[in-house]
């Protein structure tokens, strides 16, 4: 067998089992709707310029307004993409911000976390950088984000 055809097997075969994974059940792909009193901006202010980065390189994990692209709607990336945006949304949502104090971590713990995933360079992960370029924060963006969480911190705080 040459190894042209061996190539030609293998690639058939792929797309065979691409072509099967799309009939297996799909991840739902919402958004649930977008309450005001549980945003963010109600809670505390946030300055246009850090809401603009905010929006740029984190809402489309961490919110309820993600913008699925259309890669997202095929499996297997489908399973990948709606597990990611789960476990972000779980993590932090900038649409489900309340101000429960029995939920942990507390808002004010969630400022400081934004700060430092952001520093340590964890957010936006780079595999999310790969496809959306768009959502690079600059060094000077980050601290931006760093000196308005402070000033976030302490208006929950009064």
């Amino acid at each position: 067998m040459s190894r042209g055809r061996a190539l030609g097997g293998l690639a058939a075969a792929l797309l065979v089992l691409l072509g099967a994974a799309q009939l297996i059940r799909r991840p739902f792909l919402n958004n649930p709707p977008v309450v005001p009193a549980m945003l963010l901006q109600t809670h505390v202010q946030v300055p246009a310029d850090v809401d603009s980065i905010l929006r740029r390189a984190c809402y489309d994990c961490h919110s309820n307004e993600t913008r699925w692209p259309l890669y997202a709607r095929v499996a297997p990336v489908s399973w990948l993409v709606a597990r990611d945006v789960t476990g972000a949304r779980s993590d932090l949502n900038f649409s489900e911000w309340g101000t429960d104090p029995e939920r942990e971590p507390t808002p004010g713990q969630r400022l400081g976390g934004i700060c430092s995933d952001l520093r340590k360079g964890i957010m936006p992960p780079r595999s999310y950088l790969l496809m959306h370029r768009g959502a690079r924060v600059s060094p000077a963006q980050v601290e931006r984000i760093c000196q308005w969480t402070t000033t976030a911190r302490q208006q929950l705080q009064r």
